[in-house]
């Protein structure tokens, strides 16, 4: 450990770094954004103005600008440089509890409690289009490295992938028990890691839908690949677990 990042008043819910690296971003139920120097821990802007709890902060891919989402059931687009908000994206009906930017920069998803997911333009505030399937709260999205595709994590215990552009579910994926937390996907666009409620971390085959499951033993909050894709970290509530993956792995329960 380095340095401590103090200063939000409530519970973080969600951290980004620039994609330079330059840069920490974090979102929480303060209110509030901060966006910090990590080396030094300085505060160098903190971004005001949802008016509930901030659950999910990301970076745009040239690093100009900060998506937040929040309970108030907005999305705000900031310019970190300045702190100022460039446009307020409204259409959800309930709490934003994910937002993501595709690889390209010229589209932001979003989940929401509504139960459904928003595609937006960023600059313009248009909704695009507006994913539904899902029957109960969605809480996490990730846009597959190429652009092409949407994942999308359920409490109704699937996770869906969808095609962007004309707003069909390719896929519904199912195997999990329990809520569905977290997607993440391999960095070459062929899996995909999802971590639940039910104790087990799932990665498919984004194919054929096929998968793998590790019993963790733990109800898991987030999931991500490494960027060379063989190694998956897996968040808990008080701690984390780094799962080496196999290309000749078959079969369940690990």
């Amino acid at each position: 450990l380095t340095v401590v990042l103090e200063g939000h008043t409530d519970w973080v819910r969600s951290v980004g770094w620039s994609p330079d690296g330059t840069r920490l971003a974090s979102a929480s139920d303060d209110g509030t954004v901060r966006v910090w120097d990590p080396a030094t821990g300085d505060s160098a802007m903190v971004l005001e103005g949802h008016a509930d709890g901030v659950v999910s902060v990301g970076w745009s891919p040239d690093g100009t600008r900060l998506a937040s989402a929040s309970d108030d059931g907005t999305v705000r687009v900031w310019v970190p440089a300045t702190g100022d908000t460039t446009i307020i994206l409204e259409g959800h009906t309930d709490w934003v509890r994910s937002v993501g930017w595709s690889p390209d920069g010229t589209r932001l998803a979003t989940a929401s409690n509504d139960c459904t997911v928003r595609v937006w333009d960023p600059v313009t505030g248009d909704s695009a289009m507006v994913l539904s399937g899902h029957i109960n709260w969605v809480v996490s999205v990730g846009w597959s490295p190429d652009g092409t595709r949407l994942a999308t994590a359920s409490y109704d215990r699937t996770v869906r992938v969808w095609d962007p552009v004309t707003g069909d579910s390719a896929m519904v994926l199912s195997g999990h028990t329990d809520w569905v937390v977290s997607v993440g996907w391999s960095p070459d666009g062929t899996r995909l890691a999802t971590a639940s409620s039910d104790g087990t971390l799932q990665v498919w085959d984004a194919a054929s839908g096929a998968s793998v499951s590790w019993r963790v033993g733990l109800a898991a909050q987030s999931v991500a690949f490494s960027p060379q894709g063989h190694l998956l970290a897996i968040g808990f509530d008080k701690e984390w677990l780094v799962v080496e993956l196999h290309e000749n792995r078959r079969g369940a329960d690990g």
